[in-house]
């Protein structure tokens, strides 16, 4: 089907993941399978909220952050788009992959709060943007 699609000059984007896995996912496997939709088509990849939260917490403070940067890794942070909706996951995924990390599942008014964060100023980013004038 992706590769039917995408032979018909449609962009094709595909949710990896489940809803409410019950263990945390294997960034080699999960690799496998993305690079392969990839390979098929598929634009970019969005990883399932329930897989995120399992990996880094609703806070950032998960037992598996390892595993997400392990699939970025493998796949390539551009090709995948990471569901968060709690602030302190957004500014975890900011401090330790950067600003061109791939956001999805905001609120509008996550928006507004979110590229400030992306640029180092806030709170929630140890106001990075300051650094070089320290």
């Amino acid at each position: 089907m992706i590769k039917h699609c995408h032979g018909m000059g449609l962009e094709v984007i595909y949710e990896w993941g489940l809803k409410h896995p019950d263990k945390p996912l294997d960034p080699n496997k999960a690799a496998e399978e993305i690079n392969r939709f990839l390979d098929a088509g598929v634009c970019f990849v969005i990883l399932e909220e329930g897989e995120v939260a399992l990996l880094i917490g609703k806070d950032g403070n998960g037992p598996y952050p390892d595993r997400l940067a392990t699939l970025f890794d493998k796949v390539g942070m551009g090709n995948i788009m990471v569901e968060a909706t709690e602030m302190k996951q957004l500014a975890w995924l900011l401090k330790k992959f950067g600003p061109e990390v791939c956001i999805g599942n905001l609120s509008f008014a996550q928006l507004t709060d979110v590229e400030p964060l992306r640029n180092g100023i806030g709170r929630l980013v140890d106001f990075k943007a300051y650094d070089k004038y320290l």
